[in-house]
């Protein structure tokens, strides 16, 4: 019997413990390029019977890299099926946020010049820009810098419109004494950037200048 099998025939707190321990091996064989586990994510995205499965399905297919057309393939079909339903969107922009390596700022870029996308548009603005801060380690901690340097001109996009939202996606940045010397140095010009900036909002500023203290 699979794990699939199993959820469907077990009651409601078997069936999410065994959606976890799927949801958990799913990525970890897809990775280790386990036979088919590509296709095995393909199938439970394309046949999900809950919001969860279908998510987990989606985001091993993006974040196993394997087949570019095939994940993006499947995010189009997913846009198309929820684009009605904002929470779900949400959830679509944070699950590419979060791209490893370098192509995810590739990515992040990419989506903030989306027809859904806006800054005006708080839950969507936190939806993109946190998991790519806060979860893509790989992503936002590139070497180069050029992800601080993005993150930083979206803070100061943001503040002009909502100061509270920038100045909270802005602590995402309070760690970077902690860093590596060279991400450091990065990480600091990019807060540097954000508090030379002419006309910052008291909430930004109160937070930027305390990062640099």
């Amino acid at each position: 019997e699979s794990l699939v099998e199993a959820q469907e025939s077990a009651d409601d707190l078997d069936a999410a413990g065994l959606r976890s321990l799927a949801n958990t091996l799913l990525p970890l064989l897809t990775r280790a390029g386990m036979g088919d586990a590509v296709e095995k994510a393909q199938e439970q995205f394309e046949t999900a019977t809950n919001m969860t499965n279908r998510m987990a399905g989606l985001s091993t297919l993006i974040y196993a890299q394997k087949d570019q057309k095939r994940a993006d393939a499947a995010l189009v079909q997913f846009y198309e099926r929820y684009a009605d339903n904002a929470l779900v969107i949400d959830k679509w922009f944070a699950i590419q946020a979060a791209l490893p390596g370098s192509a995810g700022l590739k990515r992040v870029k990419k989506l903030s010049k989306h027809p859904a996308y806006s800054l005006e548009n708080p839950n969507r603005a936190r939806a993109l820009l946190a998991p790519f801060a806060a979860g893509n380690l790989s992503g936002f901690h590139r070497a180069d810098g050029k992800a601080y340097a993005f993150y930083a001109k979206q803070i100061l996009a943001i503040d002009a419109i909502n100061p509270q939202l920038a100045a909270r996606l802005l602590t995402l940045m309070n760690a970077w004494r902690t860093m590596e010397k060279g991400r450091a140095k990065q990480a600091k010009a990019a807060l540097k950037s954000i508090a030379t900036h002419p006309n910052l909002s008291r909430d930004v500023k109160e937070i930027v200048d305390r990062a640099l203290a």
